[in-house]
């Protein structure tokens, strides 16, 4: 039932965007961002791996913000990329915000690649103003592309990005510390937009000077109403999210091997 809706909902951006260098250099440097006063979410309690790979939420909290407006539900479901002719494993995370009053919601969400181990290797961003792909990348990606090339590509600051000629639309944002722990991210979303600002390791330094408030969200299963919610969304690349769609080649956006 759930890919019959998928076929009669699926679309995609009416157009292909192209970052200006100002824009892949404000992603850049949100890298740096501190948020002072935050909202902490966290997941229910599970030894499930889904539950223990789910991300932290942090969420920014201004004067005007209301700080009950934060998700209590996010959705999972797992995908599959490869990386050349080798399958990878990824866990997807959705969730919705509503103004009150307004039936549209808005999605957002970050996607896990795993590697070799079951260990994170990429996070991607569901949803960016900027229609940007904004992607994560572990320090064992950026090694790799490191050992394979003498330097990041013109308008690039890492060397794993593909060339902006090649993926103008594609963004890595900042590399990744690896951790001695398998865990889930920790995202931090501005106030009003809810674009991430940045994603880090659990074991990097927090980017915020205090938590107001903590909470727990749901973790469900993807069901009907989110896939049409994230179906009339016309952000590039959300539908290639959902189940029953082929499965991406992460070369298409990281430069991991010489071709």
């Amino acid at each position: 039932m759930m890919l019959a809706t998928l076929s009669v909902l699926l679309f995609g951006c009416a157009h292909t965007p192209r970052l200006s260098m100002a824009t892949r250099d404000a992603i850049y440097e949100r890298a740096s961002l501190h948020f002072e006063q935050t909202v902490l979410l966290k997941p229910d309690d599970s030894e499930r791996p889904e539950f223990q790979l789910a991300p932290l939420i942090v969420q920014q909290v201004l004067s005007t913000n209301n700080v009950l407006a934060v998700p209590n539900v996010l959705y999972f479901w797992r995908t599959f990329a490869r990386l050349g002719s080798q399958p990878m494993e990824q866990f997807n995370y959705v969730w919705f915000y509503a103004k009150a009053g307004d039936q549209h919601k808005t999605p957002q969400g970050v996607r896990i690649t795993f590697g070799e181990g079951g260990r994170p290797i990429l996070w991607e961003i569901l949803r960016d103003d900027s229609c940007a792909r904004i992607l994560f990348v572990s320090q064992t990606l950026e090694a790799t592309a490191m050992t394979n090339f003498p330097a990041p590509l013109p308008g690039r600051r890492f060397w794993i990005e593909r060339a902006v000629s090649e993926d103008p639309d594609t963004v890595v944002a900042r590399i990744i510390d690896d951790s001695a722990t398998v865990m889930g991210p920790t995202l931090y979303l501005e106030a009003g937009s809810h674009e991430v600002g940045t994603l880090i390791c659990r074991c990097m330094d927090a980017q915020a000077t205090e938590v107001a408030a903590t909470g727990n969200y749901r973790l469900a299963r993807m069901d009907e109403a989110a896939v049409r919610w994230l179906a009339r969304n016309k952000t590039p690349g959300i539908t290639r999210w959902l189940p029953g769609k082929p499965a991406d080649d992460l070369t298409q956006w990281l430069r991991v091997e010489p071709r």
